[in-house]
């Protein structure tokens, strides 16, 4: 037992120093170098190797008790400071997915809101731009006209920049997760949200392992886009720290759709390879794939009942 929980504190102390403290201690350079340089110095070689000359002639860097004492500081400094994304990761998580009508974000609700009418009106007018391009091309085939599908599909791909299904998150990555529960409800008639913890009982290890994966990687899209606001908070004291900020804003924006529509297919997958598993689980007969009967069949076991009158 002591060998186990050894062995798993090693992994929980790599783990930590990984996420918090080897960020946080490229951040406290980027912050060195940004004081050094300044405004009206940016890439100021000259000033920063001046500035390293100095501290590496200080007295209290010359000895090891003040040497001892700085590095315990930066490594604290450094872990509070992935703390700090941890939290400004998790907002923006809670940004991506957060429902439009029922938020918790506070101060954020009005923004969250706004945002998601914006995104409907926006996907209604793409919609009905993409109802008439198809409606054009069923007229073509019909009367023996000309055909556009470049047309089509390209109306097609201007509605999935939106979102793929009606618009009810801030964000497309959001909408892009929130369309496998939609598309669950209305072509298999299973609530996603009422039936993904027992559906998740019922996966092979697998199947967990790579779905727990694929989330942990738009965690980490999440982590990057917390940094990105700690490098443009730099930015105040050298400009150069904005380009930083912005090149991570892109990237943890890539990073995240990318990872999103990942997840979101193996969300989807799920569903149709593994819900007849949680079918057979609860005794509900069906036949071979997942059909609407069986979806609401699946949901209505496992939705609560209603509390008896006076209780």
């Amino acid at each position: 037992m002591g060998s186990v929980l050894s062995e798993f504190a090693k992994r929980v102390a790599g783990r930590w120093f990984e996420l918090l403290v080897v960020p946080g201690a490229l951040y406290l350079v980027a912050l060195a170098v940004a004081h050094t340089w300044g405004w009206s110095h940016p890439f100021g070689f000259d000033r920063l190797d001046g500035q390293l000359t100095a501290w590496s002639e200080s007295r209290r860097l010359r000895s090891t008790g003040g040497l001892v004492i700085l590095l315990a500081a930066a490594t604290a400094a450094a872990a509070v400071i992935g703390m700090a994304v941890g939290a400004i990761a998790a907002l923006v998580e809670s940004f991506w997915f957060a429902d439009g009508r029922r938020t918790r974000l506070g101060p954020l609700r009005r923004l969250v809101r706004g945002r998601v009418g914006h995104r409907r009106r926006t996907w209604e007018e793409r919609r009905r731009d993409f109802q008439r391009a198809h409606d054009r091309e069923v007229d073509a085939v019909r009367y023996g006209r000309p055909r556009d599908p470049d047309g089509l599909d390209a109306a097609h791909r201007k509605l999935l920049r939106v979102a793929p299904e009606h618009p009810a998150t801030p964000t497309w990555i959001g909408d892009r997760v929130n369309a496998v529960a939609v598309r669950a409800r209305r072509e298999h008639g299973l609530d996603l949200d009422l039936a993904w913890p027992y559906l998740w009982v019922v996966l092979p290890e697998t199947a967990r392992t790579e779905i727990v994966s694929v989330r942990s990687e738009l965690s980490g899209a999440a982590r990057l886009a917390g940094w990105s606001v700690l490098y443009a908070l730099a930015g105040i004291l050298s400009w150069p720290a904005f380009l930083l900020a912005a090149c991570l804003a892109a990237a943890a924006r890539h990073r995240g759709r990318t990872t999103a529509a990942t997840y979101a297919r193996l969300l989807d997958a799920t569903v149709r390879l593994h819900g007849t598993d949680l079918a057979d689980s609860l005794g509900i007969p069906h036949h071979g794939t997942l059909d609407a009967s069986t979806g609401y069949a699946v949901t209505s076991a496992l939705t609560p009942s209603t509390p008896p009158a006076g209780s």
